[in-house]
């Protein structure tokens, strides 16, 4: 599965007429508490998706009126989410699905219909990490169609025997333990360890579509902030903390990475570094 690298300027149509961009225009689900903090945060996440994609992607969020108090609690939401984006689009159409804990910096539709649109991917996920081709599920475009819908239905259905299971018993026939993204991780490394999973083509969007393990690995040598398109905080998540300090930290971290993406950019433009 060939990865593609991201070139400086993605192709972007600016002839495109309003019809067009309507017909092409792609539904980002999402995943959104009803309590106060919650609903700020999703109020940060479309606010920072900005007026160019609000043209081209059209956000559909879901209601989860339950707070999910431990990381296991969030699979099984997360698992239908998917399954229900899949199951309501027209066949071979592509979707996006994102997590809450995520801020956009620059236009991101054009990077998407380049990795996801323009080449035979079913799945275009982040990169998890910096010196492997590890995926992150947090950001992740998919292709409906049934190859896809099966891998999903069936990783849900694992994760939610895993987030639920009894002492002794082997949810996921005892070959791998863990949830939705060391299910999907293992299936694309070693899919022979889990043969119930139809093979899937898969690729992986640039670093630039940034989560955070990524920031922390690459160091000050080689990281440029103004070239990032996202954040995701994509740790902080763990059973240890509570959903409310979870959401505080990275909150915290968004407006963080936010202002320096700004600062970044802000630099190059009022200098002759280009």
């Amino acid at each position: 599965n060939g990865i593609f690298f991201l070139p400086p300027h993605p192709p972007h149509d600016d002839d495109d007429d309003d019809e067009e961009v309507e017909k092409r225009r792609i539904p980002l689900y999402f995943l959104a508490h009803t309590d106060n903090g919650s609903v700020a945060m999703r109020d940060e996440f479309l606010r920072s998706l900005g007026d160019d994609d609000r043209r081209r992607i059209e956000p559909r969020e879901v209601t989860v009126d339950a707070l999910q108090t431990t990381q296991r609690m969030r699979y099984g939401p997360k698992g239908e989410l998917i399954q229900r984006a899949l199951a309501e689009n027209p066949e071979d159409s592509l979707i996006l699905v994102s997590d809450l804990d995520i801020r956009f910096f620059r236009p991101i539709f054009d990077v998407v219909d380049l990795y996801a649109s323009k080449r035979p991917a079913d799945v275009v996920f982040q990169r998890d990490e910096d010196w492997s081709l590890q995926a992150n599920l947090g950001f992740m475009a998919l292709r409906c169609n049934d190859n896809v819908r099966t891998f999903f239905k069936i990783v849900a259905d694992m994760a939610r025997r895993y987030a639920t299971n009894a002492v002794g018993d082997n949810a996921n026939g005892g070959v791998v333990k863990g949830g939705d993204q060391k299910l999907v991780n293992v299936a694309l490394r070693s899919p022979h360890r889990l043969p119930m999973l139809p093979r899937i083509d898969w690729g992986l969007f640039p670093t630039e579509f940034m989560t955070r393990s990524v920031d922390q690995q690459r160091g000050m040598l080689y990281k440029h902030e103004a070239n990032n398109f996202m954040y995701h905080v994509n740790d902080f998540g763990s059973d240890k903390n509570s959903p409310e300090k979870a959401r505080k930290t990275k909150v915290d971290l968004l407006t963080r990475a936010e202002k320096r993406h700004r600062d970044a950019r802000n630099f190059y433009h009022h200098s002759d570094r280009v």
